[in-house]
């Protein structure tokens, strides 16, 4: 008889014969999210002249986008908009990040993919030094590829996006204590 010893959290799911870790968002992920997105509780346009609100918010759990005519919300609506965004992104980094990561990588990489897309993130060369050795210090590099902006057909360096990609490289090379 076969019996499976104890997984060690409620973090770990049994997949495909193994234990496989279910990562989660942290703390440093939701500092992050509002330094970089702020915190808006009625419609704006963001830099790119979609409709958003709350912390970085285009869609409503419904898939509806959100429009310049949307009531206010309140800060805890910002929030709840933020964390369903984030557990559909990572709904799909637990799948495609085979590496093991620390919560400080999990947040960075959450970051980075909530602001750029999951689709670039899945097809980008961070995913795939992740995959072959999460502590690689190329990584850094990886992150910093992704700070030009396009304005009038022209590829330039956008300040906003290098300092935010310069704090999820940081928080990703932040050692857990």
């Amino acid at each position: 008889m076969h019996i499976r010893s104890p997984i060690p959290s409620d973090r770990y799911i049994w997949q495909s014969s193994k234990y496989v870790i279910m990562y989660t968002a942290g703390p440093n992920y939701i500092k992050l999210m509002i330094e970089f997105e702020g915190c808006v509780l009625h419609p704006y346009l963001d830099s790119t002249s979609l409709p958003t609100i709350g912390i970085g918010t285009i869609r409503y759990e419904n898939g509806t986008s959100v429009t310049m005519s949307d009531p206010p919300i309140t800060y805890d609506r910002a929030v709840e908009l933020l964390m369903f965004g984030t557990n559909y992104n990572l709904g799909i980094i637990n799948v495609v990040v085979k590496s093991s990561l620390n919560q400080n990588q999990v947040d960075s990489i959450l970051s980075f993919s909530y602001n750029e897309g999951v689709p670039a993130f899945k097809s980008s060369t961070l995913l795939r030094e992740i995959n072959l050795n999460p502590n690689n210090p190329h990584i850094r590099n990886d992150f910093m590829m992704w700070v030009y902006d396009r304005e009038h057909g022209v590829m330039v360096k956008n300040m906003g996006l290098y300092r935010r990609r310069q704090a999820e490289a940081d928080l990703y090379f932040t050692s857990i204590s």
